[in-house]
């Protein structure tokens, strides 16, 4: 039995009253009333991705994902292997950049973070919410394409 972890993204989105979730190795999305739900929806999404990724005879993508903390907010970096970028994005701000590197990326992340908060300020209204969570979401794959989480 081959196990699989994914690093997932959780946000919750009082406007919409949902929780969503996001697989950056997988690029997959997933929304659930609650953040069970969407960690159960996630976990559906991500068994039927790897299902059809292994029946193609494709690879598994590595979870590169990363997450970090820029000035006091977090920050998930993920690389776009198809435009040679990697994108820096800032949960609190609902808002990501883009960088050829993710030195360059961290400093893009940097300067919209430093932009938004001045923002904010000028308007007398400094309010970032964190609303992310991370997490990882473990998938077990038996022989024969069974998927079990």
């Amino acid at each position: 039995m081959m196990k699989y972890n994914f690093t997932v993204l959780y946000e919750e989105d009082k406007a919409e009253g949902n929780v969503s979730a996001y697989i950056p190795a997988l690029k997959l999305d997933a929304i659930g009333d609650t953040f069970e739900e969407a960690r159960e929806n996630a976990a559906d999404v991500a068994a039927a991705e790897l299902e059809r990724i292994l029946k193609s005879g494709s690879t598994v993508p590595n979870d590169e994902a990363v997450m970090d903390i820029v000035q006091g907010c977090q920050v998930l970096f993920e690389e776009d292997i198809e435009l040679g970028n990697v994108i820096a994005y800032l949960p609190a701000l609902r808002l990501g950049v883009v960088g050829k590197s993710y030195e360059q990326a961290r400093e893009h992340a940097e300067t919209l973070l430093f932009t938004e908060t001045e923002h904010m300020l000028k308007n007398g209204n400094l309010v970032m919410r964190n609303r992310a969570l991370f997490d990882t979401l473990s998938v077990e794959v038996q022989e024969g394409s069974n998927l079990y989480l």
